[in-house]
């Protein structure tokens, strides 16, 4: 059993009352629905910014925050009414991604909010949330107030009225995923986590509730990459029972922190045996025989606090008020100071400033300062704290050298690799030190690349450790690599000396396009939009499209501030995510990217589509129906190894209704038939998407997986595109790697012509690559339809490998041959039916290659070519093979 602490009204009243330094408010409370007219006012700017017309705003003056409008969606529910916004009015700085409030723990039971009211005094300014569950009526109200200006205060009330299915705990999910927000966890009573967090990838129920502590605070520390700094912190302050005619009772609650969620949550009653404070094992496991009966009621209140600075130094300051300051001066700016006692609980986290001061407030007793720093630079300090401030006085860190990088190496990318005994550089991470199961998290942002775009902002020199390395720059599949070999000393400064990567090959009438992408407005990634575009011009990406979760975004306003035009474009689109289970789509309908599409600035995320509680046939019609031209890839459509409940962005897995696809039998079997079942409305079914993504970043598994069912769909009609893309999130995996190669007039792209490029790319004129350059072709004999000639150009710059080339016809393989040195392959063909001829290459990853790229290999395929053996100006396709 976990160790515990009394928990007493008292005690909440001190945490209840906590006030953060900062900014006062500057402006009258106001809580409002969003239109047209008060948008600029109610609504929040940041990267992780969705709310819009329709959605409800709220204002102190000081901090601004919205609600989104039951008519939208959630992220795991399939309404709206949740927070989904908060930050500083007028400083773009949301990180906050959402709160969703889930009955017993389980979204499928959670309540549909179907009201909303606000209401302002001069004082405080609030927003009602009203729902319900089964005979429960469940009312959130969000608050702001002149007094703790920047503290948004949360309070749920739930009230059985009539009867309905058990209630027996309620709480809040907020998420950051894959670390998005960085989760500081400060327990009471019992060892703090800090940033050391455990792995729950393939955690039982039994493992996340061995998982759950007494939380004093979570803090969710922002990207240090944002333009604007800020951190959230989430805390229960009152938790109670109230039933007529008897004095309210405390309640248990309780909490649970990971990389990805942060969930704050109590009980429906108090127990019968244990404590009502924090709920451990033994409180629990008495959940299964509570309920509320009817005019029972619990009200649960948390508190948002919020900090405009990326460390926890507010949030723990404001719990010790009293107790003695520590501060100190590391020899670095931005470093990270994270404060340990003896037993390796953490007490508090601070980042220094521009000269590398840091000052918190740190209980008496005996400590360590864990100190992160930029180029790998760390050190610890022990010091004890009495009564009065302690100043750990300049604090040095180990030398490092100073790499200044010459402009005249844009565009490039720049890789840094360790020798011998020296590590690989981290460049960019946010000195946290998060952990995940005892390893370490890096921040989106951080590695071993340096991306030069050419343009304003790129950076000027890098920081290394003293030792040896070697450099590579590289510029895409086009291009040569240049490298060089430097050694450097601690406190040298050097100048890379290297030749920028010449171009070795042309594509004329291609152009290199990557069909998904993401950047900070998608919720689980940090890389700010103008670094995501940097990193794809230095890798030679030309058509970059915007793929952010369930948000549109557009490239085009920073290429045009930052004078790109002439190297890439870009077309605005979104990855619909579907997440919730419904009775219409029980298994969700995967993931899908949708471009283009428009823009629209004041709408909910953007103008993204909806996608919860449909079939993915009803996205398309969705899609459709927007005026213009539009394209529908199905992304990563089998993960390998997983099954349809661990993955519902796979949809080849579950097909929306839990029926994995048989590639081995035809469409309308049993277990296909979903697919091509219409739509009553559209006439539209879940196969008619344009486009299937085949190579999802580096896995040769999944393609080959992929690649199964894509030959099935085509042997039976179907011809959905096959693309390749990199899915990226951070800067560690290279953007416009796998490419796609589409077909263009005028391959400028300065010239860009976006509906030739949608038109070519769902007619098929495009391969798939992750360095090999193809030119495949099939020659018809005149007068002998069935008789062709296959043509294969195979070309490669010199650090890319291609070994091996195959052929297949109607999904078989029909010849694995070696690549002859000429990169040609020419091969007679006869066929006595209409059929489809693909073809693949690949090579072993050398050196260089996997310095470059790694975990690749190199691989190129073609799109299906069809072949009209009968002449009778249609094609008729072979169908499936069955037993």
């Amino acid at each position: 059993m976990m160790p515990r602490t009394t928990s007493t009204w008292a005690h909440f009243a001190l945490i209840g009352s906590l006030s953060l330094p900062g900014n006062a408010a500057t402006g009258a409370p106001r809580a409002d629905q969003v239109t047209a007219d008060n948008a600029s006012e109610l609504l929040v700017g940041g990267p992780d910014a969705v709310g819009g017309l329709g959605d409800w705003g709220l204002s102190n003056g000081t901090l601004c925050a919205v609600v989104a409008d039951p008519s939208h969606e959630g992220y795991v529910l399939p309404t709206g009414g949740s927070l989904v916004d908060l930050g500083y009015c007028g400083r773009n700085d949301d990180q906050f991604v959402i709160l969703e409030g889930l009955a017993n723990l389980s979204r499928s039971e959670s309540p549909r909010w179907k009201s909303v009211t606000s209401k302002t005094t001069p004082q405080r300014a609030s927003i009602t949330v009203t729902g319900e569950r089964g005979g429960v009526v469940i009312t959130t109200t969000y608050a702001l107030d002149t007094v703790t200006a920047e503290t948004l205060h949360v309070e749920t009330r739930l009230e059985r009225t009539g009867p309905g299915p058990r209630l027996f705990a309620f709480g809040d999910a907020s998420i950051h995923y894959s670390g998005a927000l960085r989760p500081f966890v400060l327990a009471r009573g019992e060892t703090s986590q800090g940033f050391d967090h455990k792995d729950t990838g393939d955690a039982t129920i039994l493992d996340l509730v061995g998982s759950i502590i007494p939380l004093e605070t979570v803090v969710l520390i922002g990207s240090h990459a944002a333009e604007a700094p800020i951190s959230y912190g989430l805390r229960i302050t009152e938790a109670r029972f109230e039933r007529p005619g008897e004095p309210a009772r405390d309640v248990a609650h309780f909490g649970l922190a990971t990389d990805t969620i942060t969930f704050l949550g109590v009980l429906a009653r108090p127990v019968w045996i244990g404590e009502n404070t924090h709920a451990g094992l033994l409180e629990l496991a008495q959940t299964p025989f509570m309920d509320l009966e009817v005019g029972d009621a619990v009200v649960f209140q948390r508190a948002i606090d919020v900090a405009p600075r990326n460390d926890a130094v507010a949030f723990t300051d404001a719990l010790r008020p009293t107790s003695a300051r520590v501060r100190g001066q590391v020899a670095a700016p931005s470093a990270g100071v994270e404060i340990v006692d003896l037993v390796g609980s953490a007490v508090g986290f601070a980042t220094t400033d521009s000269r590398g001061h840091f000052a918190l407030r740190i209980p008496a007793g005996q400590y360590e300062a864990r100190i992160r720093a930029s180029a790998g630079r760390s050190r610890v300090v022990g010091f004890e704290v009495r009564e009065e401030e302690v100043d750990l006085g300049y604090l040095s860190l180990p030398a490092v050298s100073r790499i200044d990088v010459p402009a005249t190496l844009a565009p490039s990318r720049l890789v840094f690799q360790g020798l011998g005994e020296t590590a690989d550089p981290l460049f960019d991470d946010d000195d946290t030190g998060l952990r995940v199961g005892g390893r370490a998290q890096p921040s989106h942002t951080a590695s071993a690349n340096v991306h030069l775009s050419g343009a304003a902002g790129d950076p000027d020199h890098v920081l290394l450790p003293p030792g040896r390395y070697r450099v590579l720059a590289t510029r895409g599949p086009e291009f040569g690599v240049t490298q060089t070999s430097i050694e450097v000393a601690a406190g040298e400064t050097l100048t890379l000396d290297l030749a920028p990567p010449l171009r070795v090959l042309e594509t004329p009438g291609w152009i290199a396009a990557d069909l998904h992408v993401h950047a900070a407005p998608s919720d689980d990634s940090t890389v700010p939009m103008r670094r995501r575009l940097a990193s794809f011009v230095a890798e030679g990406g030309e058509v970059i499209v915007s793929t952010d979760h369930d948000h549109v975004s557009d490239y085009a306003p920073l290429i045009d501030s930052l004078g790109l035009n002439k190297r890439v474009q870009s077309i605005v689109g979104l990855e619909v995510t579907s997440t919730v289970s419904t009775p219409a789509a029980p298994f969700t309908a995967g993931h899908s990217n949708v471009f283009p599409l428009p823009i629209a600035p004041l709408a909910h995320r953007k103008g993204a589509i909806p996608s919860e509680g449909r079939r993915l046939r009803e996205l398309i019609a969705a899609a459709r129906a927007i005026p213009g031209e539009r394209l529908v890839q199905l992304n990563h459509p089998r993960e390998p190894g997983q099954t349809a409940i661990e993955d519902e962005g796979a949809f080849f897995t579950h097909l929306s209704v839990g029926s994995e696809f048989d590639p081995t039998t035809p469409l309308d079997s049993p277990r296909n038939q979903s697919l091509i079942e219409r739509d009553p409305q559209s006439g539209l079914r879940d196969v008619d998407f344009d486009a299937i993504e085949m190579l999802n970043g580096p896995s040769m598994s999944r393609y080959r997986n992929v690649r199964a069912d894509w030959f099935a769909l085509l042997r039976q009609g179907e011809r959905p595109t096959a693309t390749g893309n990199s899915d990226t999130h951070s800067l560690r995996a290279a953007p416009a790697v796998p490419r796609n190669y589409v077909r263009m007039t005028d391959d400028a792209p300065a010239a860009f012509d976006e509906r030739e490029f949608i038109e070519n790319l769902k007619a098929g004129k495009s391969y798939v690559t992750t360095g090999p350059l193809l030119d495949v072709a099939l020659e018809s004999t005149p007068g002998r339809p069935g008789n062709v000639r296959l043509l294969a150009t195979v070309r490669a710059a010199p650090w890319i490998d291609v070994s091996r080339l195959r052929i297949f016809v109607n999904g078989e393989l029909e010849e694995d041959l070696p690549l002859p040195p000429s990169g040609r392959v020419e091969r007679p063909m006869t066929f006595a039916r209409d059929s489809f001829v693909t073809v693949e290459v690949e090579g072993e990853p050398g050196d260089i290659y996997r310095a470059i790229l790694p975990r690749f290999t190199p691989f190129a395929h073609t799109n299906p070519i069809f072949v009209d053996a009968d002449a009778d100006g249609r094609w008729t396709p072979p169908g499936i093979k069955t037993p």
